[in-house]
């Protein structure tokens, strides 16, 4: 062990460097965090997933981004899916008193999305739907690969290339979530 002099001596060398690369203006960072997905629109719960995962984003945190990316897309399906039915169908969103697997719950959600959630979402247009619907299955799948394989790391560019479809998913899911209702019995 070094005597305690030498101990503080390095201690403060090492405080001056690192102040002399705060003060860098190459490492200095952004006055405005960068985000991966706008916040308008989102409150409580969804409020702070949204900020963990712009925050992750921003510290160049990519697989965490994707995780937290993958939490709201399925806490914003599973409110979706209790609002709408409640006690009366909590096999489609639940089992074994834990949520369902995701894919679960994306199958569900779309193939009862005419009959129980059309009327709430923000388009009707066949195309834009199927795209939607493209773009939340892709980014499920891509999301299950950065958090669960071993080896699979994600990468600035990789989320920056699908960081339009996020929102578009996002923002769907969040305006249908703001207007969804009890199904009527």
């Amino acid at each position: 062990m070094l005597p305690k002099e030498y101990r503080r001596a390095l201690i403060v060398s090492l405080l001056v460097e690192l102040r002399q690369e705060e003060e860098t203006p190459s490492r200095r960072k952004p006055l405005r965090p960068e985000a991966l997905i706008g916040t308008d629109g989102f409150d409580g719960f969804f409020l702070q997933i949204a900020k963990e995962v712009n925050r992750a984003f921003d510290c160049g945190c990519y697989v965490a981004t994707a995780a937290l990316s993958r939490k709201l897309l399925e806490a914003l399906l599973l409110s979706i899916m209790q609002k709408r039915y409640g006690s009366s169908h909590p096999e489609y969103y639940f089992r074994s008193g834990k949520p369902a697997p995701l894919e679960r719950i994306l199958s569900r959600f779309w193939r009862s999305f005419s009959s129980d959630f059309l009327q709430f979402s923000p388009t009707r247009e066949e195309a834009r739907l199927d795209a939607i619907r493209r773009n939340l299955k892709g980014l499920k799948d891509d999301m299950n690969v950065d958090v669960h394989e071993i080896g699979s790391l994600t990468d600035r560019q990789s989320l920056i290339d699908t960081k339009k479809q996020i929102q578009e998913v996002m923002d769907f899911l969040l305006y249908i979530d703001q207007r969804v209702g009890p199904e009527s019995s």
